[in-house]
């Protein structure tokens, strides 16, 4: 705020940490898009240690990468000049007038509560969260989004025990959480709370309120790829949502263009890119490295498969933006599997109204989501999907994907490679169909496997479709397989101890096996044993001063990393090394 007033911007500076959804509605609803834009200090759903800086435009909407590249850029060129960055006084500043504090909490409140009014959601919602034993618990994992959805009910006058608010206090480590992040890991420890206060089920929202991963029931977890087919049913059939376009991410389930497809001849859903290969593979760093060329396959049926109902767009909500932008149509859903969307003309992810429209679905189907999701399949068919977040050194994190490229393989898992393609560095995917089916295409079962790299962690990401649940198992393990042994080549080229225990402090141990660890630490002793020897140490010296390096020696956020995935690195190194 006090560089901002130092170049001549007035500010103003909301009285409380708020999410996201708040911050877009005052630049839209308050400032009406003349204000120069807004920012959010925020770690999101990612390490604390990754406090991030997100720019949102004048209206509202997430900045493009040419805006946050030049701010990135800019931020870069500072940090390695290091020049004296000039600030305002704060008090001057107010008692100027050019810096003020605002609460966005109290308006953005009820301006969530008209919104539901004016899509008649809150007769639904009051009719059934009013009843007994119909509540739900709203997990804010100690972020910023902490008592908004309680407040939103009140606005609409449904009784406040109807939302059962957890975490709801301030804590800057969020509960010693390795990060606030709405996903099955971190809600199913908290399945107990359920029964105790008898809700019908969990959901809850990320450090800065825009996400709401998944929700949680008696069942198990509902992640977001199922929530937005439900959604869009929801949205279209539910509440007549027609003339509204549907908007995913390349990484998100097909299994909400399965509903679009089979609502779009009763409901007027336009669906302008369905007969265009998807924009991902036209870009132009895109590489097609396989086409199935059997006699008995058919080239169109092949490229049909790169053909959605839905817009499909890259990952990052910008591109969502821009999506909607470009077609000047209102939303019945657009949102990527990572835990956001959005709705109508929404610009940005907003978990808490998404939160709002959940529960609606909820309402409205009058049952827990589980049974919800089993009696869409019924509707629509069934879709298993499965997602991976596997931490990897950098080599062989890039490596999956770039030998993958270079060499497409015809089949895995016994299942057809029909298509292979992706972005070297990036990432790599696969169409799969299972074999024996020849030109009988409507019997084939088709898969779709994909890997990326994380941009902003050492992380792979794993993401499999496909209507047979056997062959999305098969195809999780042949790509952990091949990952763990790209991981355990690379032992081979560590350099020196320091360089050791950094790669095993970025391997993710939580998807070997017993088999794999000790194949893995094998490998770890062995090229301990080499470097003594090109150093002239003994082993246990070079052994030591790797267990140091990954207990007191090791980062903090690396140590909770490991632990919250139920891994205690260093413990594990010991165990295996030294006894």
């Amino acid at each position: 705020a006090r560089v901002f007033l130092a170049r001549g911007f007035p500010v103003r500076f909301a009285e409380e940490p708020s999410p996201t959804g708040a911050l877009v509605y005052w630049l839209r609803e308050e400032e009406h898009g003349k204000a120069a834009g807004g920012e959010n200090m925020t770690p999101s759903h990612n390490p604390l240690s990754t406090q991030g800086q997100r720019w949102n435009l004048e209206n509202g909407d997430v900045a493009p990468t040419s805006v946050t590249d030049r701010i990135e850029r800019e931020a870069n060129i500072i940090c390695m000049r290091d020049p004296t960055i000039e600030k305002h006084d704060l008090k001057q500043a107010e008692s100027e007038n050019r810096f003020t504090y605002i609460n966005m909490r109290e308006k953005y409140v009820a301006w969530v509560a008209d919104f539901l009014r004016s899509q008649r959601l809150d007769t639904l919602l009051k009719d059934f969260y009013s009843k007994p034993g119909h509540r739900f618990i709203h997990n804010a994992m100690n972020g910023v989004a902490r008592g908004y959805i309680p407040e939103i009910f009140e606005n609409l006058g449904i009784p406040a025990e109807s939302v059962f608010p957890m975490d709801s206090e301030k804590d800057n480590l969020l509960g010693l959480r390795f990060y606030a992040n709405p996903e099955e890991q971190w809600l199913l420890p908290t399945m107990d709370r359920l029964k105790q206060v008898g809700a019908i089920f969990e959901c809850a929202n990320d450090t800065d309120g825009d996400r709401c991963g998944g929700i949680l029931d008696e069942t198990g977890f509902t992640n977001l790829n199922k929530l937005l087919a439900m959604l869009c049913d929801f949205t279209i059939r539910g509440l007549g949502w027609e003339n509204h376009i549907v908007i995913r991410t390349g990484t998100t389930s097909t299994a909400i263009d399965d509903v679009v497809q089979a609502l779009v001849g009763e409901y007027n859903i336009p669906t302008p890119e369905w007969d265009q290969i998807n924009s991902l593979v036209q870009h132009p760093f895109y590489n097609i490295k396989r086409i199935a060329d059997d006699t008995d396959t058919d080239l169109n049926y092949i490229l049909s498969l790169h053909k959605f109902p839905c817009i499909d767009t890259e990952v990052g909500f910008k591109y969502i933006s821009s999506a909607m932008k470009k077609y000047d149509l209102p939303a019945a859903i657009a949102g990527e599997e990572s835990g956001g969307f959005t709705i109508k003309r929404f610009p940005d992810k907003d978990g808490i109204i998404g939160i709002c429209i959940i529960a609606s679905m909820i309402a409205w189907h009058g049952k827990p989501p589980g049974k919800i999701w089993k009696e869409h399949t019924e509707k629509y068919g069934e879709k298993h999907d499965v997602r991976l977040d596997i931490w990897a050194p950098n080599t062989p994190k890039e490596k999956i994907i770039n030998s993958w490229l270079d060499n497409p393989p015809e089949s895995i898992a016994g299942q057809k490679v029909l298509w292979a393609g992706g972005t070297y560095h990036d990432k790599v995917e696969f169409v799969l169909q299972s074999p024996g089916w020849g030109a009988d295409t409507d019997a084939a079962i088709i898969s779709r496997l994909l890997v990326r790299a994380s941009g902003t962690e050492e992380i792979n990401r794993i993401y499999i479709e496909s209507s047979d649940k056997t062959i999305t198992d098969a195809l999780k393990q042949a790509s952990l397989d091949r990952l763990n042994n790209l991981i355990i080549e690379d032992v081979n080229s560590a350099a020196n101890h320091f360089d050791l225990a950094d790669r095993i402090a970025s391997t993710g141990m939580t998807f070997m096996t017993e088999p794999t660890r000790k194949q893995y630490f094998n490998a770890v002793k062995q090229r301990m044993n080499t470097l003594a020897t090109e150093t002239g140490e003994k082993p246990v010296e070079i052994y030591r001063k790797i267990l140091h390096l990954l207990t007191l020696g090791m980062d903090r956020d690396v140590n909770v990393r490991h632990a919250a995935w139920d891994i205690d690195i260093g413990a594990e190194y010991y165990r295996r090394i030294f006894r």
